[in-house]
């Protein structure tokens, strides 16, 4: 459920803006909602701060590949794989 996860996870980043986890999150479920020119901008920010990179790559991937930028979604796709 899509909108009731993208409505929880507006909620707690009302609390914490700033939190490269919940950004991430945020991310993701904007990717999987079609949304991935906003999905960017989160992506970008939580990627150097979390400690897994493999999700936040992989969301980029598809996220660029639906943007018609495929040099960049070559390059994280390849870093998906590289990651933990």
């Amino acid at each position: 459920d899509l909108p009731r996860a993208l409505a929880i996870i507006q909620s707690a980043l009302a609390k914490f803006p700033d939190n490269p986890s919940f950004r991430e999150t945020r991310g993701e479920i904007l990717v999987r909602s079609g949304r991935s020119q906003e999905a960017v901008g989160d992506l970008e920010f939580a990627l150097p701060l979390v400690a897994s990179k493999r999700a936040a790559h992989t969301a980029l991937a598809e996220a660029y590949r639906s943007l018609g930028l495929r040099d960049l979604a070559s390059e994280h796709g390849r870093l998906a794989k590289e990651s933990q």
